[in-house]
């Protein structure tokens, strides 16, 4: 294991590879409304990279602010 400097994404236990996870739109709604609130003004290229994953066939959905990180500082 080596320790990274952000930006990363080095949190991919509850990706779901191949497999999209169906939801209902109401869920879904939510499940954005809750990710906006969570990583504010840095969202929408958050929701870039998810999208970039998901073209790969990779999707994650148990993203937070602690396991994508795109500040320059250093973790404490």
């Amino acid at each position: 294991m080596t320790i990274v400097e952000p930006p990363f994404v080095p949190d991919f236990a509850g990706a779901t590879p191949d497999a999209v996870p169906e939801f209902s739109e109401e869920i879904l709604a939510d499940w954005r409304a809750s990710k906006e609130e969570s990583f504010g003004q840095d969202w929408p290229r958050v929701s870039l990279v998810l999208d970039e994953l998901a073209r790969h066939r990779i999707h994650l959905l148990d993203v937070s602010p602690s396991n994508i990180r795109k500040s320059t500082s250093r973790c404490r």
